[in-house]
């Protein structure tokens, strides 16, 4: 009998364990305590604010169940207690005058997430606001972001090392439009939690909303940038990628950017390591169906698909390898001695 003792005792010590450790796993998966939240504005609000403000609850708190009182001005919403006093420390921030000018930060006590409200005290109108929520989703990847109109603010919700790349966004963004600026890009200080690097660039040569939508083209295009968008009210762009494609869109853009009249230099610029070589031909004289016919030349006869073409200035961008690139001076030099 005696040799079956330790064998029992065995078996119950790992039934035990196995108890313990469901135990505490069902005590993990258990939700956190629901709560009920009420929010009544003590300042005016609109019918649209109100929506909006529902919405941040909805999308940044993940409050999925939010009513309005549109003639109360209030707010019912129900969730996990620590997003619902998230959503109330959000509400009470846009609520209050004169904070526009303090760090409005709440960490949230679950996770790594922190929340910001930030007051973008120089936006001109619904499509820069439009245009700030779309670059801090597109280049610093926050997806839990939402505007409040009345107050020109953003309130946005990431994780700490996000918050600081979304922060570093907002700052180039939150000056005077018409202010002095200069074409030197302002490099993030370090990378991003993808290991990108990121830059910001105003647009001192480059205005209107045809030639930035060109602008943006080729770097998407020829440069291989999909983190990049624009703000038309400063102009500027911000764009985030790999630190070799970074830096040829750069140059690109510096290129691109400069004063109107000749352009010196011989605006190849070649990839490090790799027989790849961008060329931009500046042209003179030049249509919009001269370049176009250009552009399309270019393509034909090389079978360089990263091409494109900008009208202010007049420009043609190609990127390719040493022989397509020497194929495509020739053909620019049949077109009427387009290319400077």
């Amino acid at each position: 009998m005696r040799t079956q003792l330790f064998p029992r005792v065995s078996g119950i010590a790992s039934i035990f364990a196995a108890l313990v450790s469901s135990l505490v796993s069902a005590q993990a998966q258990t939700p956190s305590a629901s709560a009920d939240g009420l929010f009544h504005f003590t300042t005016a609000q609109s019918q649209q604010s109100l929506q909006e403000a529902a919405t941040i609850l909805r999308t940044v708190a993940n409050l999925p169940q939010v009513s309005i009182d549109i003639q109360q001005s209030t707010l019912t919403f129900h969730g996990p207690s620590e997003q619902v006093a998230m959503g109330q420390w959000m509400m009470a921030q846009l609520d209050t005058k004169g904070n526009e000018g303090a760090a409005l930060q709440y960490t949230s006590p679950v996770g790594n997430d922190v929340v910001r409200v930030n007051f973008l005290t120089h936006t001109t109108g619904p499509q820069q606001m439009q245009e700030a929520l779309t670059m801090l989703r597109t280049v610093a990847d926050i997806a839990r972001i939402f505007n409040f109109t009345a107050r020109q603010a953003i309130v946005i919700r990431a994780k700490s090392a996000d918050m600081v790349f979304a922060e570093w966004i907002v700052d180039q963004l939150n000056i005077p439009a018409g202010g002095k600026l200069d074409a030197t890009p302002r490099a993030y200080p370090g990378a991003t939690t993808s290991g990108y690097v990121a830059r910001f660039n105003y647009l001192t040569n480059i205005s209107g909303p045809q030639a930035i939508q060109q602008a943006l083209t080729v770097l998407r295009t020829v440069g291989d940038i999909r983190k990049i968008f624009n703000y038309s009210s400063l102009p500027a762009l911000a764009m985030r990628g790999p630190e070799t494609d970074i830096d040829r869109a750069e140059w690109m853009l510096q290129e691109l950017n400069q004063p109107p009249g000749p352009n010196a230099g011989t605006q190849v610029y070649q990839t490090p390591g790799a027989d790849d070589l961008t060329r931009i031909f500046f042209l003179t004289n030049a249509t919009d169906q001269g370049m176009a016919a250009a552009l399309t030349a270019i393509r034909t006869g090389t079978t360089v698909r990263k091409a494109f073409y900008m009208t202010k200035p007049a420009a043609i961008v190609v990127r390719g390898t040493a022989d397509q690139i020497e194929a495509a001076v020739q053909i620019m030099a049949q077109r009427n001695g387009l290319a400077d």
